[in-house]
């Protein structure tokens, strides 16, 4: 964990679900919705740099992500192709994402 990086000590401090109702609650009202979208952001940067092999959907449900027109869409894309990479080095049916 570095210090100097606000997204590993949010996501060493609180579980997934606390950093999920975080984003929610943020994304819901206009005064913080940038900033929860911007926390979403981060938070999926951590997954990547950490190369976790967490489901998409979670993934998607923790960026807020339902369709192509959401800010975290592009974030979520790359983590799905990142995803279908490292999973599916094998001759299988890749998760879609489009």
């Amino acid at each position: 964990m570095n210090p100097n990086i606000p997204r590993t000590i949010l996501t060493k401090t609180y579980s997934d679900e606390q950093l999920e109702q975080m984003i929610m609650s943020a994304t819901k009202k206009r005064k913080s919705k940038d900033l929860g979208n911007k926390l979403a952001t981060e938070v999926a940067r951590e997954f990547f740099l950490a190369e976790t092999k967490r489901d998409p959907r979670y993934v998607a449900k923790i960026l807020n992500v339902k369709d192509k027109r959401d800010v975290n869409w592009k974030v979520w894309k790359k983590y799905m192709q990142d995803y279908n990479k490292r999973e599916y080095a094998y001759p299988m049916k890749p998760i879609a994402t489009e």
